[in-house]
């Protein structure tokens, strides 16, 4: 009985294998992933190493005066 359970168990991966490499084997037949990109996203690529950082967002925001007023009291309480 443990015999025709292993047996079994071999038949179902062999199964499953074959199975998942077909699959593989014609993804790769169509082309598969392509490492390489062609010349517009190479040359956009390269357009966005070459840009200048955008400093702006380096700058802090100018604080409105009423703000600025907030530590102050103005209540006279001490």
């Amino acid at each position: 009985m443990e015999a025709m359970v292993l047996i079994g168990g071999f038949l179902y991966i062999a199964v499953v294998g074959y199975v998942v490499i077909d699959r593989l084997g014609r993804f790769l037949d169509k082309g598969g992933i392509s490492p390489y990109w062609d010349e517009e996203e190479e040359h956009l690529a390269q357009m966005k190493k070459t840009e200048p950082v955008d400093a702006d967002f380096l700058e802090l925001p100018d604080i409105p005066e009423q703000s600025k007023d907030c530590n102050t009291s103005k209540s006279g309480i001490k």
